[in-house]
Order: structure tokens, then C-alpha cells, then sequence
């Protein structure tokens, strides 16, 4: 009995070797039913693997078919989107580019180069960061500073997808899309002239605005010819403002009992700028009703700030009782670059509620969103709430001078109250 099993334990053996014979190389072949394709999307070649053993005996199991589909992208069925369909020509406001790549047999197609191109004048286009993904779409957008309408087309691979889409760039009226509601207008400046010599007007300077002048940017969002421009030149004392100049409520400022002020600008600093070092560059002062004299175990003051290392930050400060605190907003900006900045903030109820706010958008980004914040002083109440807006772009506190001659710009300048 136990030789008949070790027979029939060997015959098996010998069996799966048989099973399992490397085909050769030389005798086995590979076929194709055709040599090219000939098909858009539905023309397949079938490959056939035949393998045999050296002798050229067909070897059983091991044989398999293959077959290959050639898919084209279909210009025809890919299409191209823009949301929102319109967008202001302020070269900040803009559309994103959806394109969907589909190809010949009407599956998305992932991994597609897609290159997006638009008609007109004054455009800035963001390609897409990456090819098309597993559901086929790839996103850029537009922005614009001409006001017209824009086809925007895309190219798949290298081919021309049929379908485009229209953005409508709109001119008229400065934007402010994060103002709060029912807001007072307090001015729009679009800087026609530097703010010297407009006293018992709107903006009032003290004689020290030689260093605000209007000069062209034709990058400029708004008003390309009318830029007010502040210059720090090499050596300038720092510590100090070049050019001061404040928009008060003897200049028109209404009424805001609640406290709450809406500001926005673009803003551009030189490509070489040098941060100071310490404190920053102070950009405006907004001071409420109550909030001056008595020097400063009184004194309510605030502050946004420009902040510069490599990139372009910006801050809000709190100095009240003597103690100052800071909000840095981490914006991390490009220099060289204008950017549509709003700020919004709220006095709150009194000096001891802690219950002001601040918020902080770049380019319609929220980047600053703080609550709890005490924004008056002891004793203080909101009273009739913000006072003036104090433009004193003073370079840092004290520690530095510029390294080189400096400049920051400002484009249009908007602010409200209620």
C-alpha cells in the first residue's frame, strides 16, 4: 500500500513539472490581429501570447490574450466653464476656469495637460496647477483690469476643445465686497491729488505731506494715472512719517454710534522694501471719540500696520492703559504686487466688555478674524464711535533708517462708519 501511494506521489510530481515547463524565447510567439490604429476611441488590436517549450510544443495554461483600445480625447464633448460669469475689472475680482475633459467613448479623461488662453486686453491668467484629475477637470481662473467680454478657450494635450466660455468684465463702481451692512460713507478717495494743502476740506495735513506725491502704475487695479505714492528716501529717520495727513469728523466723518469701520485700499510696497525692524511701518491710526488726551494711561489708539521680511504682512495694534497688543494676520503677500486689502473693525460696548472685533480680508481672502478684543480704555464708553482715520505711515519705532529709497502706493482708498 504504501508503494502504490508513492507511486502515484511521484506520477504527480512528474505531472505539475510538465505543467510548469519554461516556455523558450525562440519558439513562443507574440501576435497582433493589426499593426496600427485605425479608429477614433472604438478601434481595438488584439495580442495573442502562444508559448511553447524547445521543442515547439504548445504549452497548455499559460497562453493569454490582450486587448489594446486606443481612446482619443474628444474636442467635441470636453467643455469649458467660468463661475461667476462676471467679475469687476479690477484686477483683483475673479472667474474660475472649469475645464472638463471627456474623450471619444464619453468617460472623463485624468491626466490631461490643459492650457487656457482669453481674448482682450488686461488680463491676468492662472493656468491650472496640475493636469486633470481622476473626474477630469482641471481649474484655472481670469482676473482683468479692461472692461469687456472675455472668451476664454482651452487646449487639451495640444487639442483645440470646441466649446469656450464668456466672462463679463465690468467697469463702473469700486467693489467693497466685505463692507458690512448699512453702512455711512464716510469718502472715497481716488487720489486726483495728494492730500496737501486740503484743509477745512476733506483730508488735512499739517505741512509735512512733501512726501505724498500721485504718480502712474499702469498695473494700478483702479486709477493707473492717480497713485498716491509715499516715499521713504535712503537715510530717512526712522521712527518718523514722511508725509501725515487725517480725515477727521470737522471733514465730513458722520456719525457712528456703533462703532463699527469699514476701510478698503489697494495697496503695493516697492520690490526692495526693508522692513525696520522693529514695529513695522504704520499704515493708518483710526482713533474713536474718547480715545484721545490724558496721555496714556488713557489713551485708546490703534493701528494697522504693514509688516515686511520677505513677504507682506499686516498687523492690528491695540495701545490702551500703556499696554499694547498685537494681531499679525499672517498674510505672507508678494512685494511689487497691489492687493485689495479690507479691514473691518468694531469698537464693542465699553472699555470693560472686551468685545470688539477685527477682521482682515487680502485679495477677498479672510486672513484676520479675531473677537474679544478690548478696544477701549478703561472708564471709556463707545460714545459717538470713531472719531478720524490718521494717515501716518511712519517707518517702524525707532531703529533702522531705509537701507534704499522705498515706497508704498495706494490705489483708491474707501472707507464707511455706522
Amino acid at each position: 500500500m504504501r508503494r502504490a501511494l508513492q507511486a502515484v506521489v511521484s506520477r504527480r510530481r512528474r505531472a505539475v513539472i510538465l505543467a510548469t515547463a519554461t516556455p523558450s524565447v525562440s519558439q513562443s510567439t507574440l501576435t497582433a490581429d493589426a499593426a496600427t490604429f485605425t479608429g477614433n476611441g472604438t478601434d481595438n488590436i488584439t495580442d495573442t501570447y502562444t508559448p511553447k517549450d524547445a521543442a515547439g510544443v504548445t504549452l497548455t495554461g499559460q497562453a493569454w490574450t490582450a486587448v489594446v483600445e486606443r481612446v482619443l480625447l474628444s474636442a467635441g464633448n470636453s467643455t469649458v466653464g467660468a463661475a461667476p460669469g462676471s467679475i469687476a475689472n479690477d484686477g483683483v475680482a475673479s472667474s474660475t476656469i472649469s475645464v472638463y475633459v471627456e474623450d471619444a467613448d464619453g468617460y472623463p479623461a485624468p491626466n490631461v495637460v490643459v492650457t487656457l488662453a482669453a481674448t482682450g486686453t488686461g488680463n491676468t491668467l492662472t493656468q491650472p496647477a496640475s493636469p486633470t484629475n481622476a473626474s477630469g477637470i482641471a481649474t484655472g481662473s481670469i482676473v482683468s483690469t479692461s472692461a469687456e467680454t472675455k472668451t476664454v478657450s482651452a487646449t487639451v494635450n495640444g487639442l483645440a476643445v470646441t466649446a469656450t466660455a464668456s466672462v463679463i468684465v465690468t467697469g463702473g463702481a469700486i467693489a467693497h465686497p466685505n463692507e458690512p451692512s448699512n453702512m455711512t460713507q464716510a469718502f472715497d478717495e481716488p487720489w486726483n491729488t495728494t492730500p496737501n494743502g486740503r484743509t477745512g476740506t476733506d483730508w488735512i495735513t499739517d505741512g509735512s505731506g512733501t512726501n505724498f506725491t500721485i504718480v502712474t502704475d499702469a498695473t494700478a487695479p483702479k486709477s493707473a494715472s492717480n497713485v498716491l505714492q509715499v516715499a521713504y528716501p535712503t537715510g530717512f529717520g526712522a521712527g518718523f512719517s514722511p508725509a501725515q495727513a487725517y480725515y477727521a469728523e470737522t471733514a465730513g466723518m458722520p456719525a457712528n454710534t456703533q462703532g463699527v469701520l469699514y476701510m478698503h485700499a489697494h495697496i503695493k510696497i516697492s520690490a526692495n522694501w526693508t522692513d525696520n525692524g522693529n514695529s513695522g511701518t504704520k499704515f493708518v491710526f483710526p482713533r474713536p471719540h474718547s480715545g484721545e488726551g490724558g496721555g496714556a494711561a488713557v489713551q485708546t489708539n490703534h493701528l494697522f500696520r504693514l509688516t515686511v521680511s520677505d513677504a507682506l504682512d499686516f498687523g492690528f495694534i491695540t495701545q490702551l492703559n500703556g499696554t499694547e497688543v498685537e494681531y499679525l494676520t499672517g498674510a505672507n503677500l508678494a512685494k511689487n504686487v497691489w492687493h485689495s486689502m479690507e479691514f473691518v473693525a468694531t469698537l464693542g460696548t465699553s472699555g470693560s466688555a472686551n468685545d470688539g472685533t477685527v477682521k482682515v480680508w487680502a485679495n477677498g481672502t479672510q486672513i484676520l478674524n479675531v473677537a474679544n478684543v478690548k478696544m477701549l480704555a478703561d472708564g471709556q464708553s463707545i460714545g459717538n464711535g470713531w472719531k478720524y482715520l490718521f494717515l501716518d505711515p511712519t517707518y517702524g519705532g525707532g531703529v533702522n533708517t531705509p537701507p534704499a529709497d522705498l515706497n508704498f502706493q495706494i490705489d483708491h482708498w474707501y472707507a464707511s462708519v455706522k
